[in-house]
Order: structure tokens, then sequence, then C-alpha cells
């Protein structure tokens, strides 16, 4: 992880002799320190583009005005890129992970992500974004009996087309308590013991929220640039 350059893991073969390992860092295009700006649903937008999984967006469900509780899905954090001409996204890398003392059940499992290009578009309006990824229902597939860390790191996931973007959107579909199988309904026969995410009341504060710790965006691989 390197501030302007995101998070890139590579391998390679240590022989057990001294060497000097020479690594060509992407350039991420949602960084904060790059010039990208944050803003959206919830609080901390600036926390999922400042290039570290120890701080993170977090959006509550619950409506303020009728004290209701309509969930997280479709809550957004919308990411002005760096620079000033559209961007060609091949892929991005997104972070569910939580801080400590934070429920894990309320990290990111599931989401979307929408673009839009100034040129064409008024990327102020929700009209001007166009869907170019959906994650799979498991993007960050915590099981039993509750979701880990390595669970939630940071996760690449390529996009089907090349995009051009001035501005990229992410989108929740589920967090891990409203999407987790292993945390939907009950899953023991021990009735002191509410499993179901959705109905425990002592869940009631996990599943009004959703976080995320990092959106990153880059152009290609930076090894074969």
């Amino acid at each position: 992880m390197a501030r302007g350059h995101g998070a890139f893991r590579f391998s390679a073969n240590l022989k057990g002799a001294s060497e000097t390992l020479k690594v060509r860092m992407p350039v991420n295009l949602a960084s904060a320190a790059a010039g990208a700006t944050a803003s959206g649903d919830g609080t901390g937008q600036a926390l999922a583009i400042d290039e570290t999984e120890t701080t993170n967006w977090s959006v509550d469900g619950r409506d303020a005005a009728t004290n209701t509780l309509p969930g997280i899905a479709g809550k957004q954090v919308t990411v002005d890129l760096a620079g000033t001409k559209a961007q060609a996204i091949t892929h991005v890398e997104v972070s569910a992970m939580i801080n400590p003392g934070q429920s894990r059940f309320a990290a990111l499992r599931s989401f979307e992500l929408w673009a839009c290009d100034s040129a064409n578009s008024d990327c102020a309006t929700d009209a001007g974004y166009t869907k170019v990824y959906t994650s799979a229902a498991d993007a960050f597939p915590g099981d039993a009996p509750r979701p880990n860390a390595p669970q939630l790191i940071m996760r690449d996931f390529t996009l089907p087309l090349k995009v051009k973007a001035t501005h990229l959107r992410l989108r929740v579909l589920t967090s891990q308590c409203t999407g987790g199988p292993a945390y939907q309904g009950e899953q023991d026969a021990d009735p002191s013991a509410t499993t179901d995410c959705d109905t425990n009341v002592s869940a009631a504060s996990t599943r009004r929220f959703v976080r995320v710790a990092e959106i990153q965006a880059f152009s290609a691989d930076p090894t074969k640039d």
C-alpha cells in the first residue's frame, strides 16, 4: 500500500540469497492523495479513499425522520476520480475491513459499481450514471460462525469491459448481516440463542449499518504496462 498507488499484491520466488525486489506500483485513480474526492450517504466518505484499511466509510440505514429501518441496500458513495479527464478503468479493489469495536456483521458483502463521464453526462444526478459491474452475492464471503479478517480485507474485482469515467460510484447491495446465508434464519436448535441476524434484538444496531474501508480504481495491471 502506498499513497497515490493503492494496494498491490505480488509474489516472488526467494531462494535464500540476498536479493533486491523491484515492485512497480499501479496508480490508484481513486486516491485522495492524488486529488480524488468522495461524497454520498453516511459519514466518513473520504475514509474510503485514504488508502488504509484502518478507517472506513459508514452508513446508518435507519430513517431518522420516521425512526424506521428501510435498510442499507442502495446506500452509496461516489468518487470523483483524480485528474480532469475521463480515466480508463479496468479493475477496482474494495475492502470491507472493520475497525476494533465495530461489528463484523456490518461489513460489506455485495455491491454494484456505477460510472459517469462528466464530458457526456451530468455526474451530479443519478441519471448520469451507468451500472458497469455487479459483484457476486458473496463478494466478501463471510461464513459461520462470523466473518473474519481474511474474508473482509482488500479484494480485486475485474470489470467486464474497460470503463471510461470521471466518477465512480459504489452502491451497497448487502452487508454480512443482510446477505450472509449463515446469518439468516435459525442455524441451530438452541432456544437460548437467536441466530437470525435480521430479527435478533441484539443485532439491531448491526443490521442498521454497512461499512467499507477502501475503494481503489486502476487502469491496468502495472506489470503489463
